[in-house]
């Protein structure tokens, strides 16, 4: 579980940084987002009552409002979607930004090592205690287990064969037991 939370934020910080790469992009070759008028559907200037027709919300006779603005690029035949005019102040913020972005995913990429790294030794060493519970007699493992907590207790009975540990669970007392297998 916790590999796949640091692919996910891995993956995060990674859909961040294309993300703002696009923007950066957008400002500094904004010719590059432009679509050629040709390929864009002709504007529909009002509608009519046939078209009307299917929505009782819209009269016949409201003009058509266009969802999109756009403002006509100086290069003939090239319309661009409009967008703020990009200058020194905008490139460097977003490289800031991106910086930063890159900086909490450096600190996060770390901070999920070091818990895998102790989820690991913790499963070592639950793993050593159950092989050696294993090897015990029952009562002597009940003594044991009855000073460790209930989640530490069930985690490692989790690893034992399941015929001992049904032995252990009997020799311990039976309302610690019972709170163990909740």
């Amino acid at each position: 579980m916790s590999q796949f939370v640091r692919y996910l934020a891995v993956f995060g910080g990674s859909m961040v940084f294309l993300l703002l790469v696009a923007v950066g992009l957008a400002f500094l070759r904004p010719d590059m987002f432009s679509v050629p008028a040709s390929s864009l559907p002709p504007p529909a200037a009002t509608l009519t009552p046939s078209t009307a027709a299917d929505s009782a919300a819209v009269p016949a006779d409201t003009p058509a409002k266009s969802a999109v603005t756009t403002v006509a690029d100086t290069t003939p035949g090239r319309v661009s979607l409009p967008g703020p005019a990009a200058g020194p102040d905008s490139i460097s913020r977003l490289l800031r930004e991106l910086q930063n972005s890159r900086a909490e995913l450096l600190q996060i990429t770390a901070q999920l090592e070091a818990e895998r790294r102790q989820t690991d030794s913790l499963r070592t060493m639950r793993t050593a205690a159950a092989k050696l519970l294993n090897a015990m007699n029952a009562e002597d493992a009940a003594r044991i287990l009855g000073n460790v907590t209930d989640e530490e207790a069930r985690d490692i009975l989790m690893l034992i064969s399941t015929r001992h540990a049904g032995k252990i669970l009997s020799a311990l007392d039976p309302g610690r037991a019972a709170t163990i297998l909740r």
